[in-house]
């Protein structure tokens, strides 16, 4: 823009110098042109078309460009708990300890769920198997623990003879089913030298019926001998 402004000065002023000289060579009585007026129309007229351009051009606005402005955001400090780790504990190789006194159920009689009628004795036994590292003494015991039908008339005992591992031994009680009709267990347990419960046994039993009560036979008159009286003898005179 600069660079047109400048053109269009020199043109005038080019233009104004011809005039002058065209101007000297005509009439002497032409009034001569005041080179300052040439200089200041020719100012006026550039100021003109400066100020017509200016006007017909958009004026740029200039739109403010917001200063950034700095926002302190409040941190709240957060207290973290750490997890608590639990550590699995490592595997051993133990080896669990083997009780030196162990059994082995082989057999009974009678079975269980034998019925019974009350009061009626019968001979219980039960066929046990050593199975443990240690020997059976006689100071082993086996003895009544619990049961619905108690001790059903039988006492504790202690081992009749010694019983080696692998061993096997009957042992052998007198029983009374009891009185009630019902069904009813007894629970024993064979015990060692040092007071230590290490098996158990049990027999279930039914009773039903009424109690077996024996007749006596009524008793027999006996006859005893019969005298007999001997004939008297008469002599004769």
């Amino acid at each position: 823009m600069k660079h047109g402004l400048r053109l269009f000065i020199s043109i005038v002023l080019i233009g104004g110098t011809i005039l002058l000289s065209g101007c000297g060579k005509t009439s002497a009585s032409t009034p001569t042109l005041d080179a300052n007026a040439v200089y200041t129309q020719a100012a006026i007229t550039v100021a003109a078309k400066l100020t017509q351009t200016a006007a017909s051009q958009p004026t740029a606005t200039a739109t403010p460009t917001p200063e950034p402005t700095s926002t302190q955001m409040e941190v709240t400090p957060t207290l973290s708990t750490p997890l608590a780790t639990t550590q699995a504990p490592l595997p051993t190789n133990t080896v669990k300890p083997t009780l030196p006194d162990q059994a082995l159920w082989i057999s009974q009689s009678p079975t269980d769920g034998t019925e019974f009628t009350p009061n009626q004795s019968f001979t219980m036994t039960w066929r046990i198997k050593n199975t443990g590292s240690s020997t059976w003494t006689t100071q082993y015991q086996f003895r009544f623990y619990a049961g619905s039908g108690g001790r059903m008339n039988a006492s504790d005992i202690v081992l009749p003879k010694e019983v080696k591992p692998d061993n096997e031994i009957d042992i052998v009680l007198q029983m009374r089913a009891p009185a009630s009709p019902g069904d009813y267990n007894s629970i024993w347990v064979l015990t060692n030298s040092e007071g230590t419960n290490f098996y158990s046994v049990s027999i279930v039993i039914k009773v039903s019926g009424t109690a077996f009560t024996p007749t006596s036979p009524a008793p027999t008159a006996t006859v005893g001998p019969t005298q007999t009286t001997e004939p008297t003898v008469t002599p004769t005179p």
